[in-house]
């Protein structure tokens, strides 16, 4: 029996990472996901199907953990640490910011939202050995993101969804000319951006960047012993087909974030390297995947940028909403959930349905949310988990160069605190950095 309770929450959590792209769920629409009479989707509370998935493995895990016995000493030794402390703060700021919300059920969503993360982030820091299980995680998270990418280019090239059975993973049903639809204009003509199942491109670009970055550091690390020609070629061709994805999503900062991290891969090889001549196939495959960019028209669409673009008008915009947020209330903020909401309530040109979604900016958005007391939790937690990746140990370090690319795609985007694939991508990193196993 215990081998099967074992096995089966194994198989729930390496379910939940190869299922992580799939926006399948359930919307509900209460009256209070509506504002001015329009279907919000940041608004609607969603049961998706790896939160049944995080259901049955929490259930799976408390059976097993539950089961064994454990001293009380040690369970009054946990309630003294300071972690224990500080978590129990900020969860008592989380439930006066429900009560002092305008809109509560909004707030309560996120709670719940949270501790499911926080649960994700608690079994993946306990309970998954690096040592064993590293390269499976990575691999499971690699497989997913080759099926993401082929289903991408094949939206690219089809100028709209697939659709068929892959409407049950999430794919929406669009083409370039769908009302809303996320479209580039390249050289003066408007270019589908690829979803995948995700509910944006810049969502998919951004599970790209962390799952390719995993990968190739995978790679970095692993023996020469290892490193047989086939696997070498399934690597470089992983990387080549999931670039070329992620360049088709046309989102400027992952894109950049990418080739920054090839070029840190590559001078760090070179630099560690005594025979540098070792290093021609690494530099020539690097060079490969970044000139790409460089040779297609996709290129202008870096170069085209401009203050006056619709996107970067409204980017402004919502940060302008979210610090008079923060000015209105600035200790605990206008509460979870809430900054649309209050957003139509903010003077300012807000002439579009566009303009209700939460401010492109993490960090912005959980200062207006939660105030600068909430931010403040938010900061430290990060920063405890940047220290963390510090430990000498090989794959904890690499780590933080993953966790940094978040930080950073944060700061340009709200996803990975507002939808259910970028919350699951975040946490499935913070478990990683905050594991206490040892790999060498």
């Amino acid at each position: 029996m215990r081998q099967f309770v074992s096995n089966l929450e194994k198989i729930l959590f390496y379910a939940l990472l190869l299922l992580l792209p799939v926006q399948l769920g359930k919307h509900f629409w209460p009256s209070s996901s509506f504002v001015h009479g329009l279907r919000i989707d940041y608004l609607s509370p969603t049961l998706y199907l790896t939160d049944i998935i995080v259901g049955l493995l929490f259930v799976v895990w408390a059976i097993r953990a539950f089961g064994a016995r454990r001293k009380a000493q040690n369970l009054k030794q946990q309630l003294k640490t300071k972690s224990f402390l500080s978590f129990t703060a900020a969860f008592l700021f989380l439930v006066f910011n429900v009560f002092q919300n305008a809109v509560i059920e909004h707030a309560l969503y996120y709670v719940l939202k949270i501790l499911e993360m926080g649960f994700v982030v608690f079994y993946i820091a306990k309970f998954v050995d690096l040592k064993k299980d590293l390269v499976k995680v990575i691999s499971i998270l690699g497989l997913g993101s080759v099926f993401e990418s082929i289903l991408a280019i094949a939206q690219f090239f089809n100028k709209g969804s697939i659709g068929g059975v892959l409407y049950y993973l999430g794919e929406r049903t669009f083409t370039s000319t769908t009302p809303g639809i996320s479209n580039a204009s390249i050289q003066g003509e408007l270019v589908l951006r690829p979803y995948a199942t995700f509910p944006h491109p810049n969502v998919l670009a951004g599970y790209l960047v962390v799952v390719m970055t995993l990968v190739l550091f995978l790679f970095v690390m692993i023996s020469k012993k290892q490193k047989t020609i086939s696997y070498q070629l399934s690597v470089i061709s992983y990387l080549i087909l999931s670039t070329f994805a992620l360049f088709l999503t046309l989102s400027r900062i992952a894109v950049l974030v990418w080739v920054l991290v090839l070029g840190f891969v590559l001078v760090k090889k070179i630099l560690s390297s005594n025979v540098v001549i070792k290093q021609v196939g690494n530099m020539l495959t690097i060079f490969i995947i970044i000139a790409f960019v460089f040779f297609t028209p996709l290129f202008s669409r870096f170069l085209e940028t401009s203050i006056r673009e619709q996107s970067v008008v409204q980017r402004k915009e919502l940060i302008n909403a979210s610090v008079e947020m923060v000015k209105e209330k600035p200790f605990t903020g206008v509460g979870l959930g809430n900054f649309i909401p209050t957003l139509v309530n903010i003077s300012g040109p807000l002439k579009s349905s566009t303009y209700l979604q939460p401010v492109h900016n993490i960090y912005l958005l959980v200062a207006a949310e939660t105030g600068l007391i909430g931010l403040g939790f938010f900061l430290i937690f990060l920063y405890k988990t940047f220290k963390k990746t510090s430990h000498k140990l090989h794959i904890i370090s690499h780590m933080r160069l993953v966790f940094l690319i978040i930080l950073v795609l944060g700061m340009f985007d709200h996803y990975f605190l507002t939808l259910q694939q970028g919350q699951l991508l975040f946490v499935v990193v913070l478990g990683l950095c905050w594991t206490k196993n040892n790999f060498t």
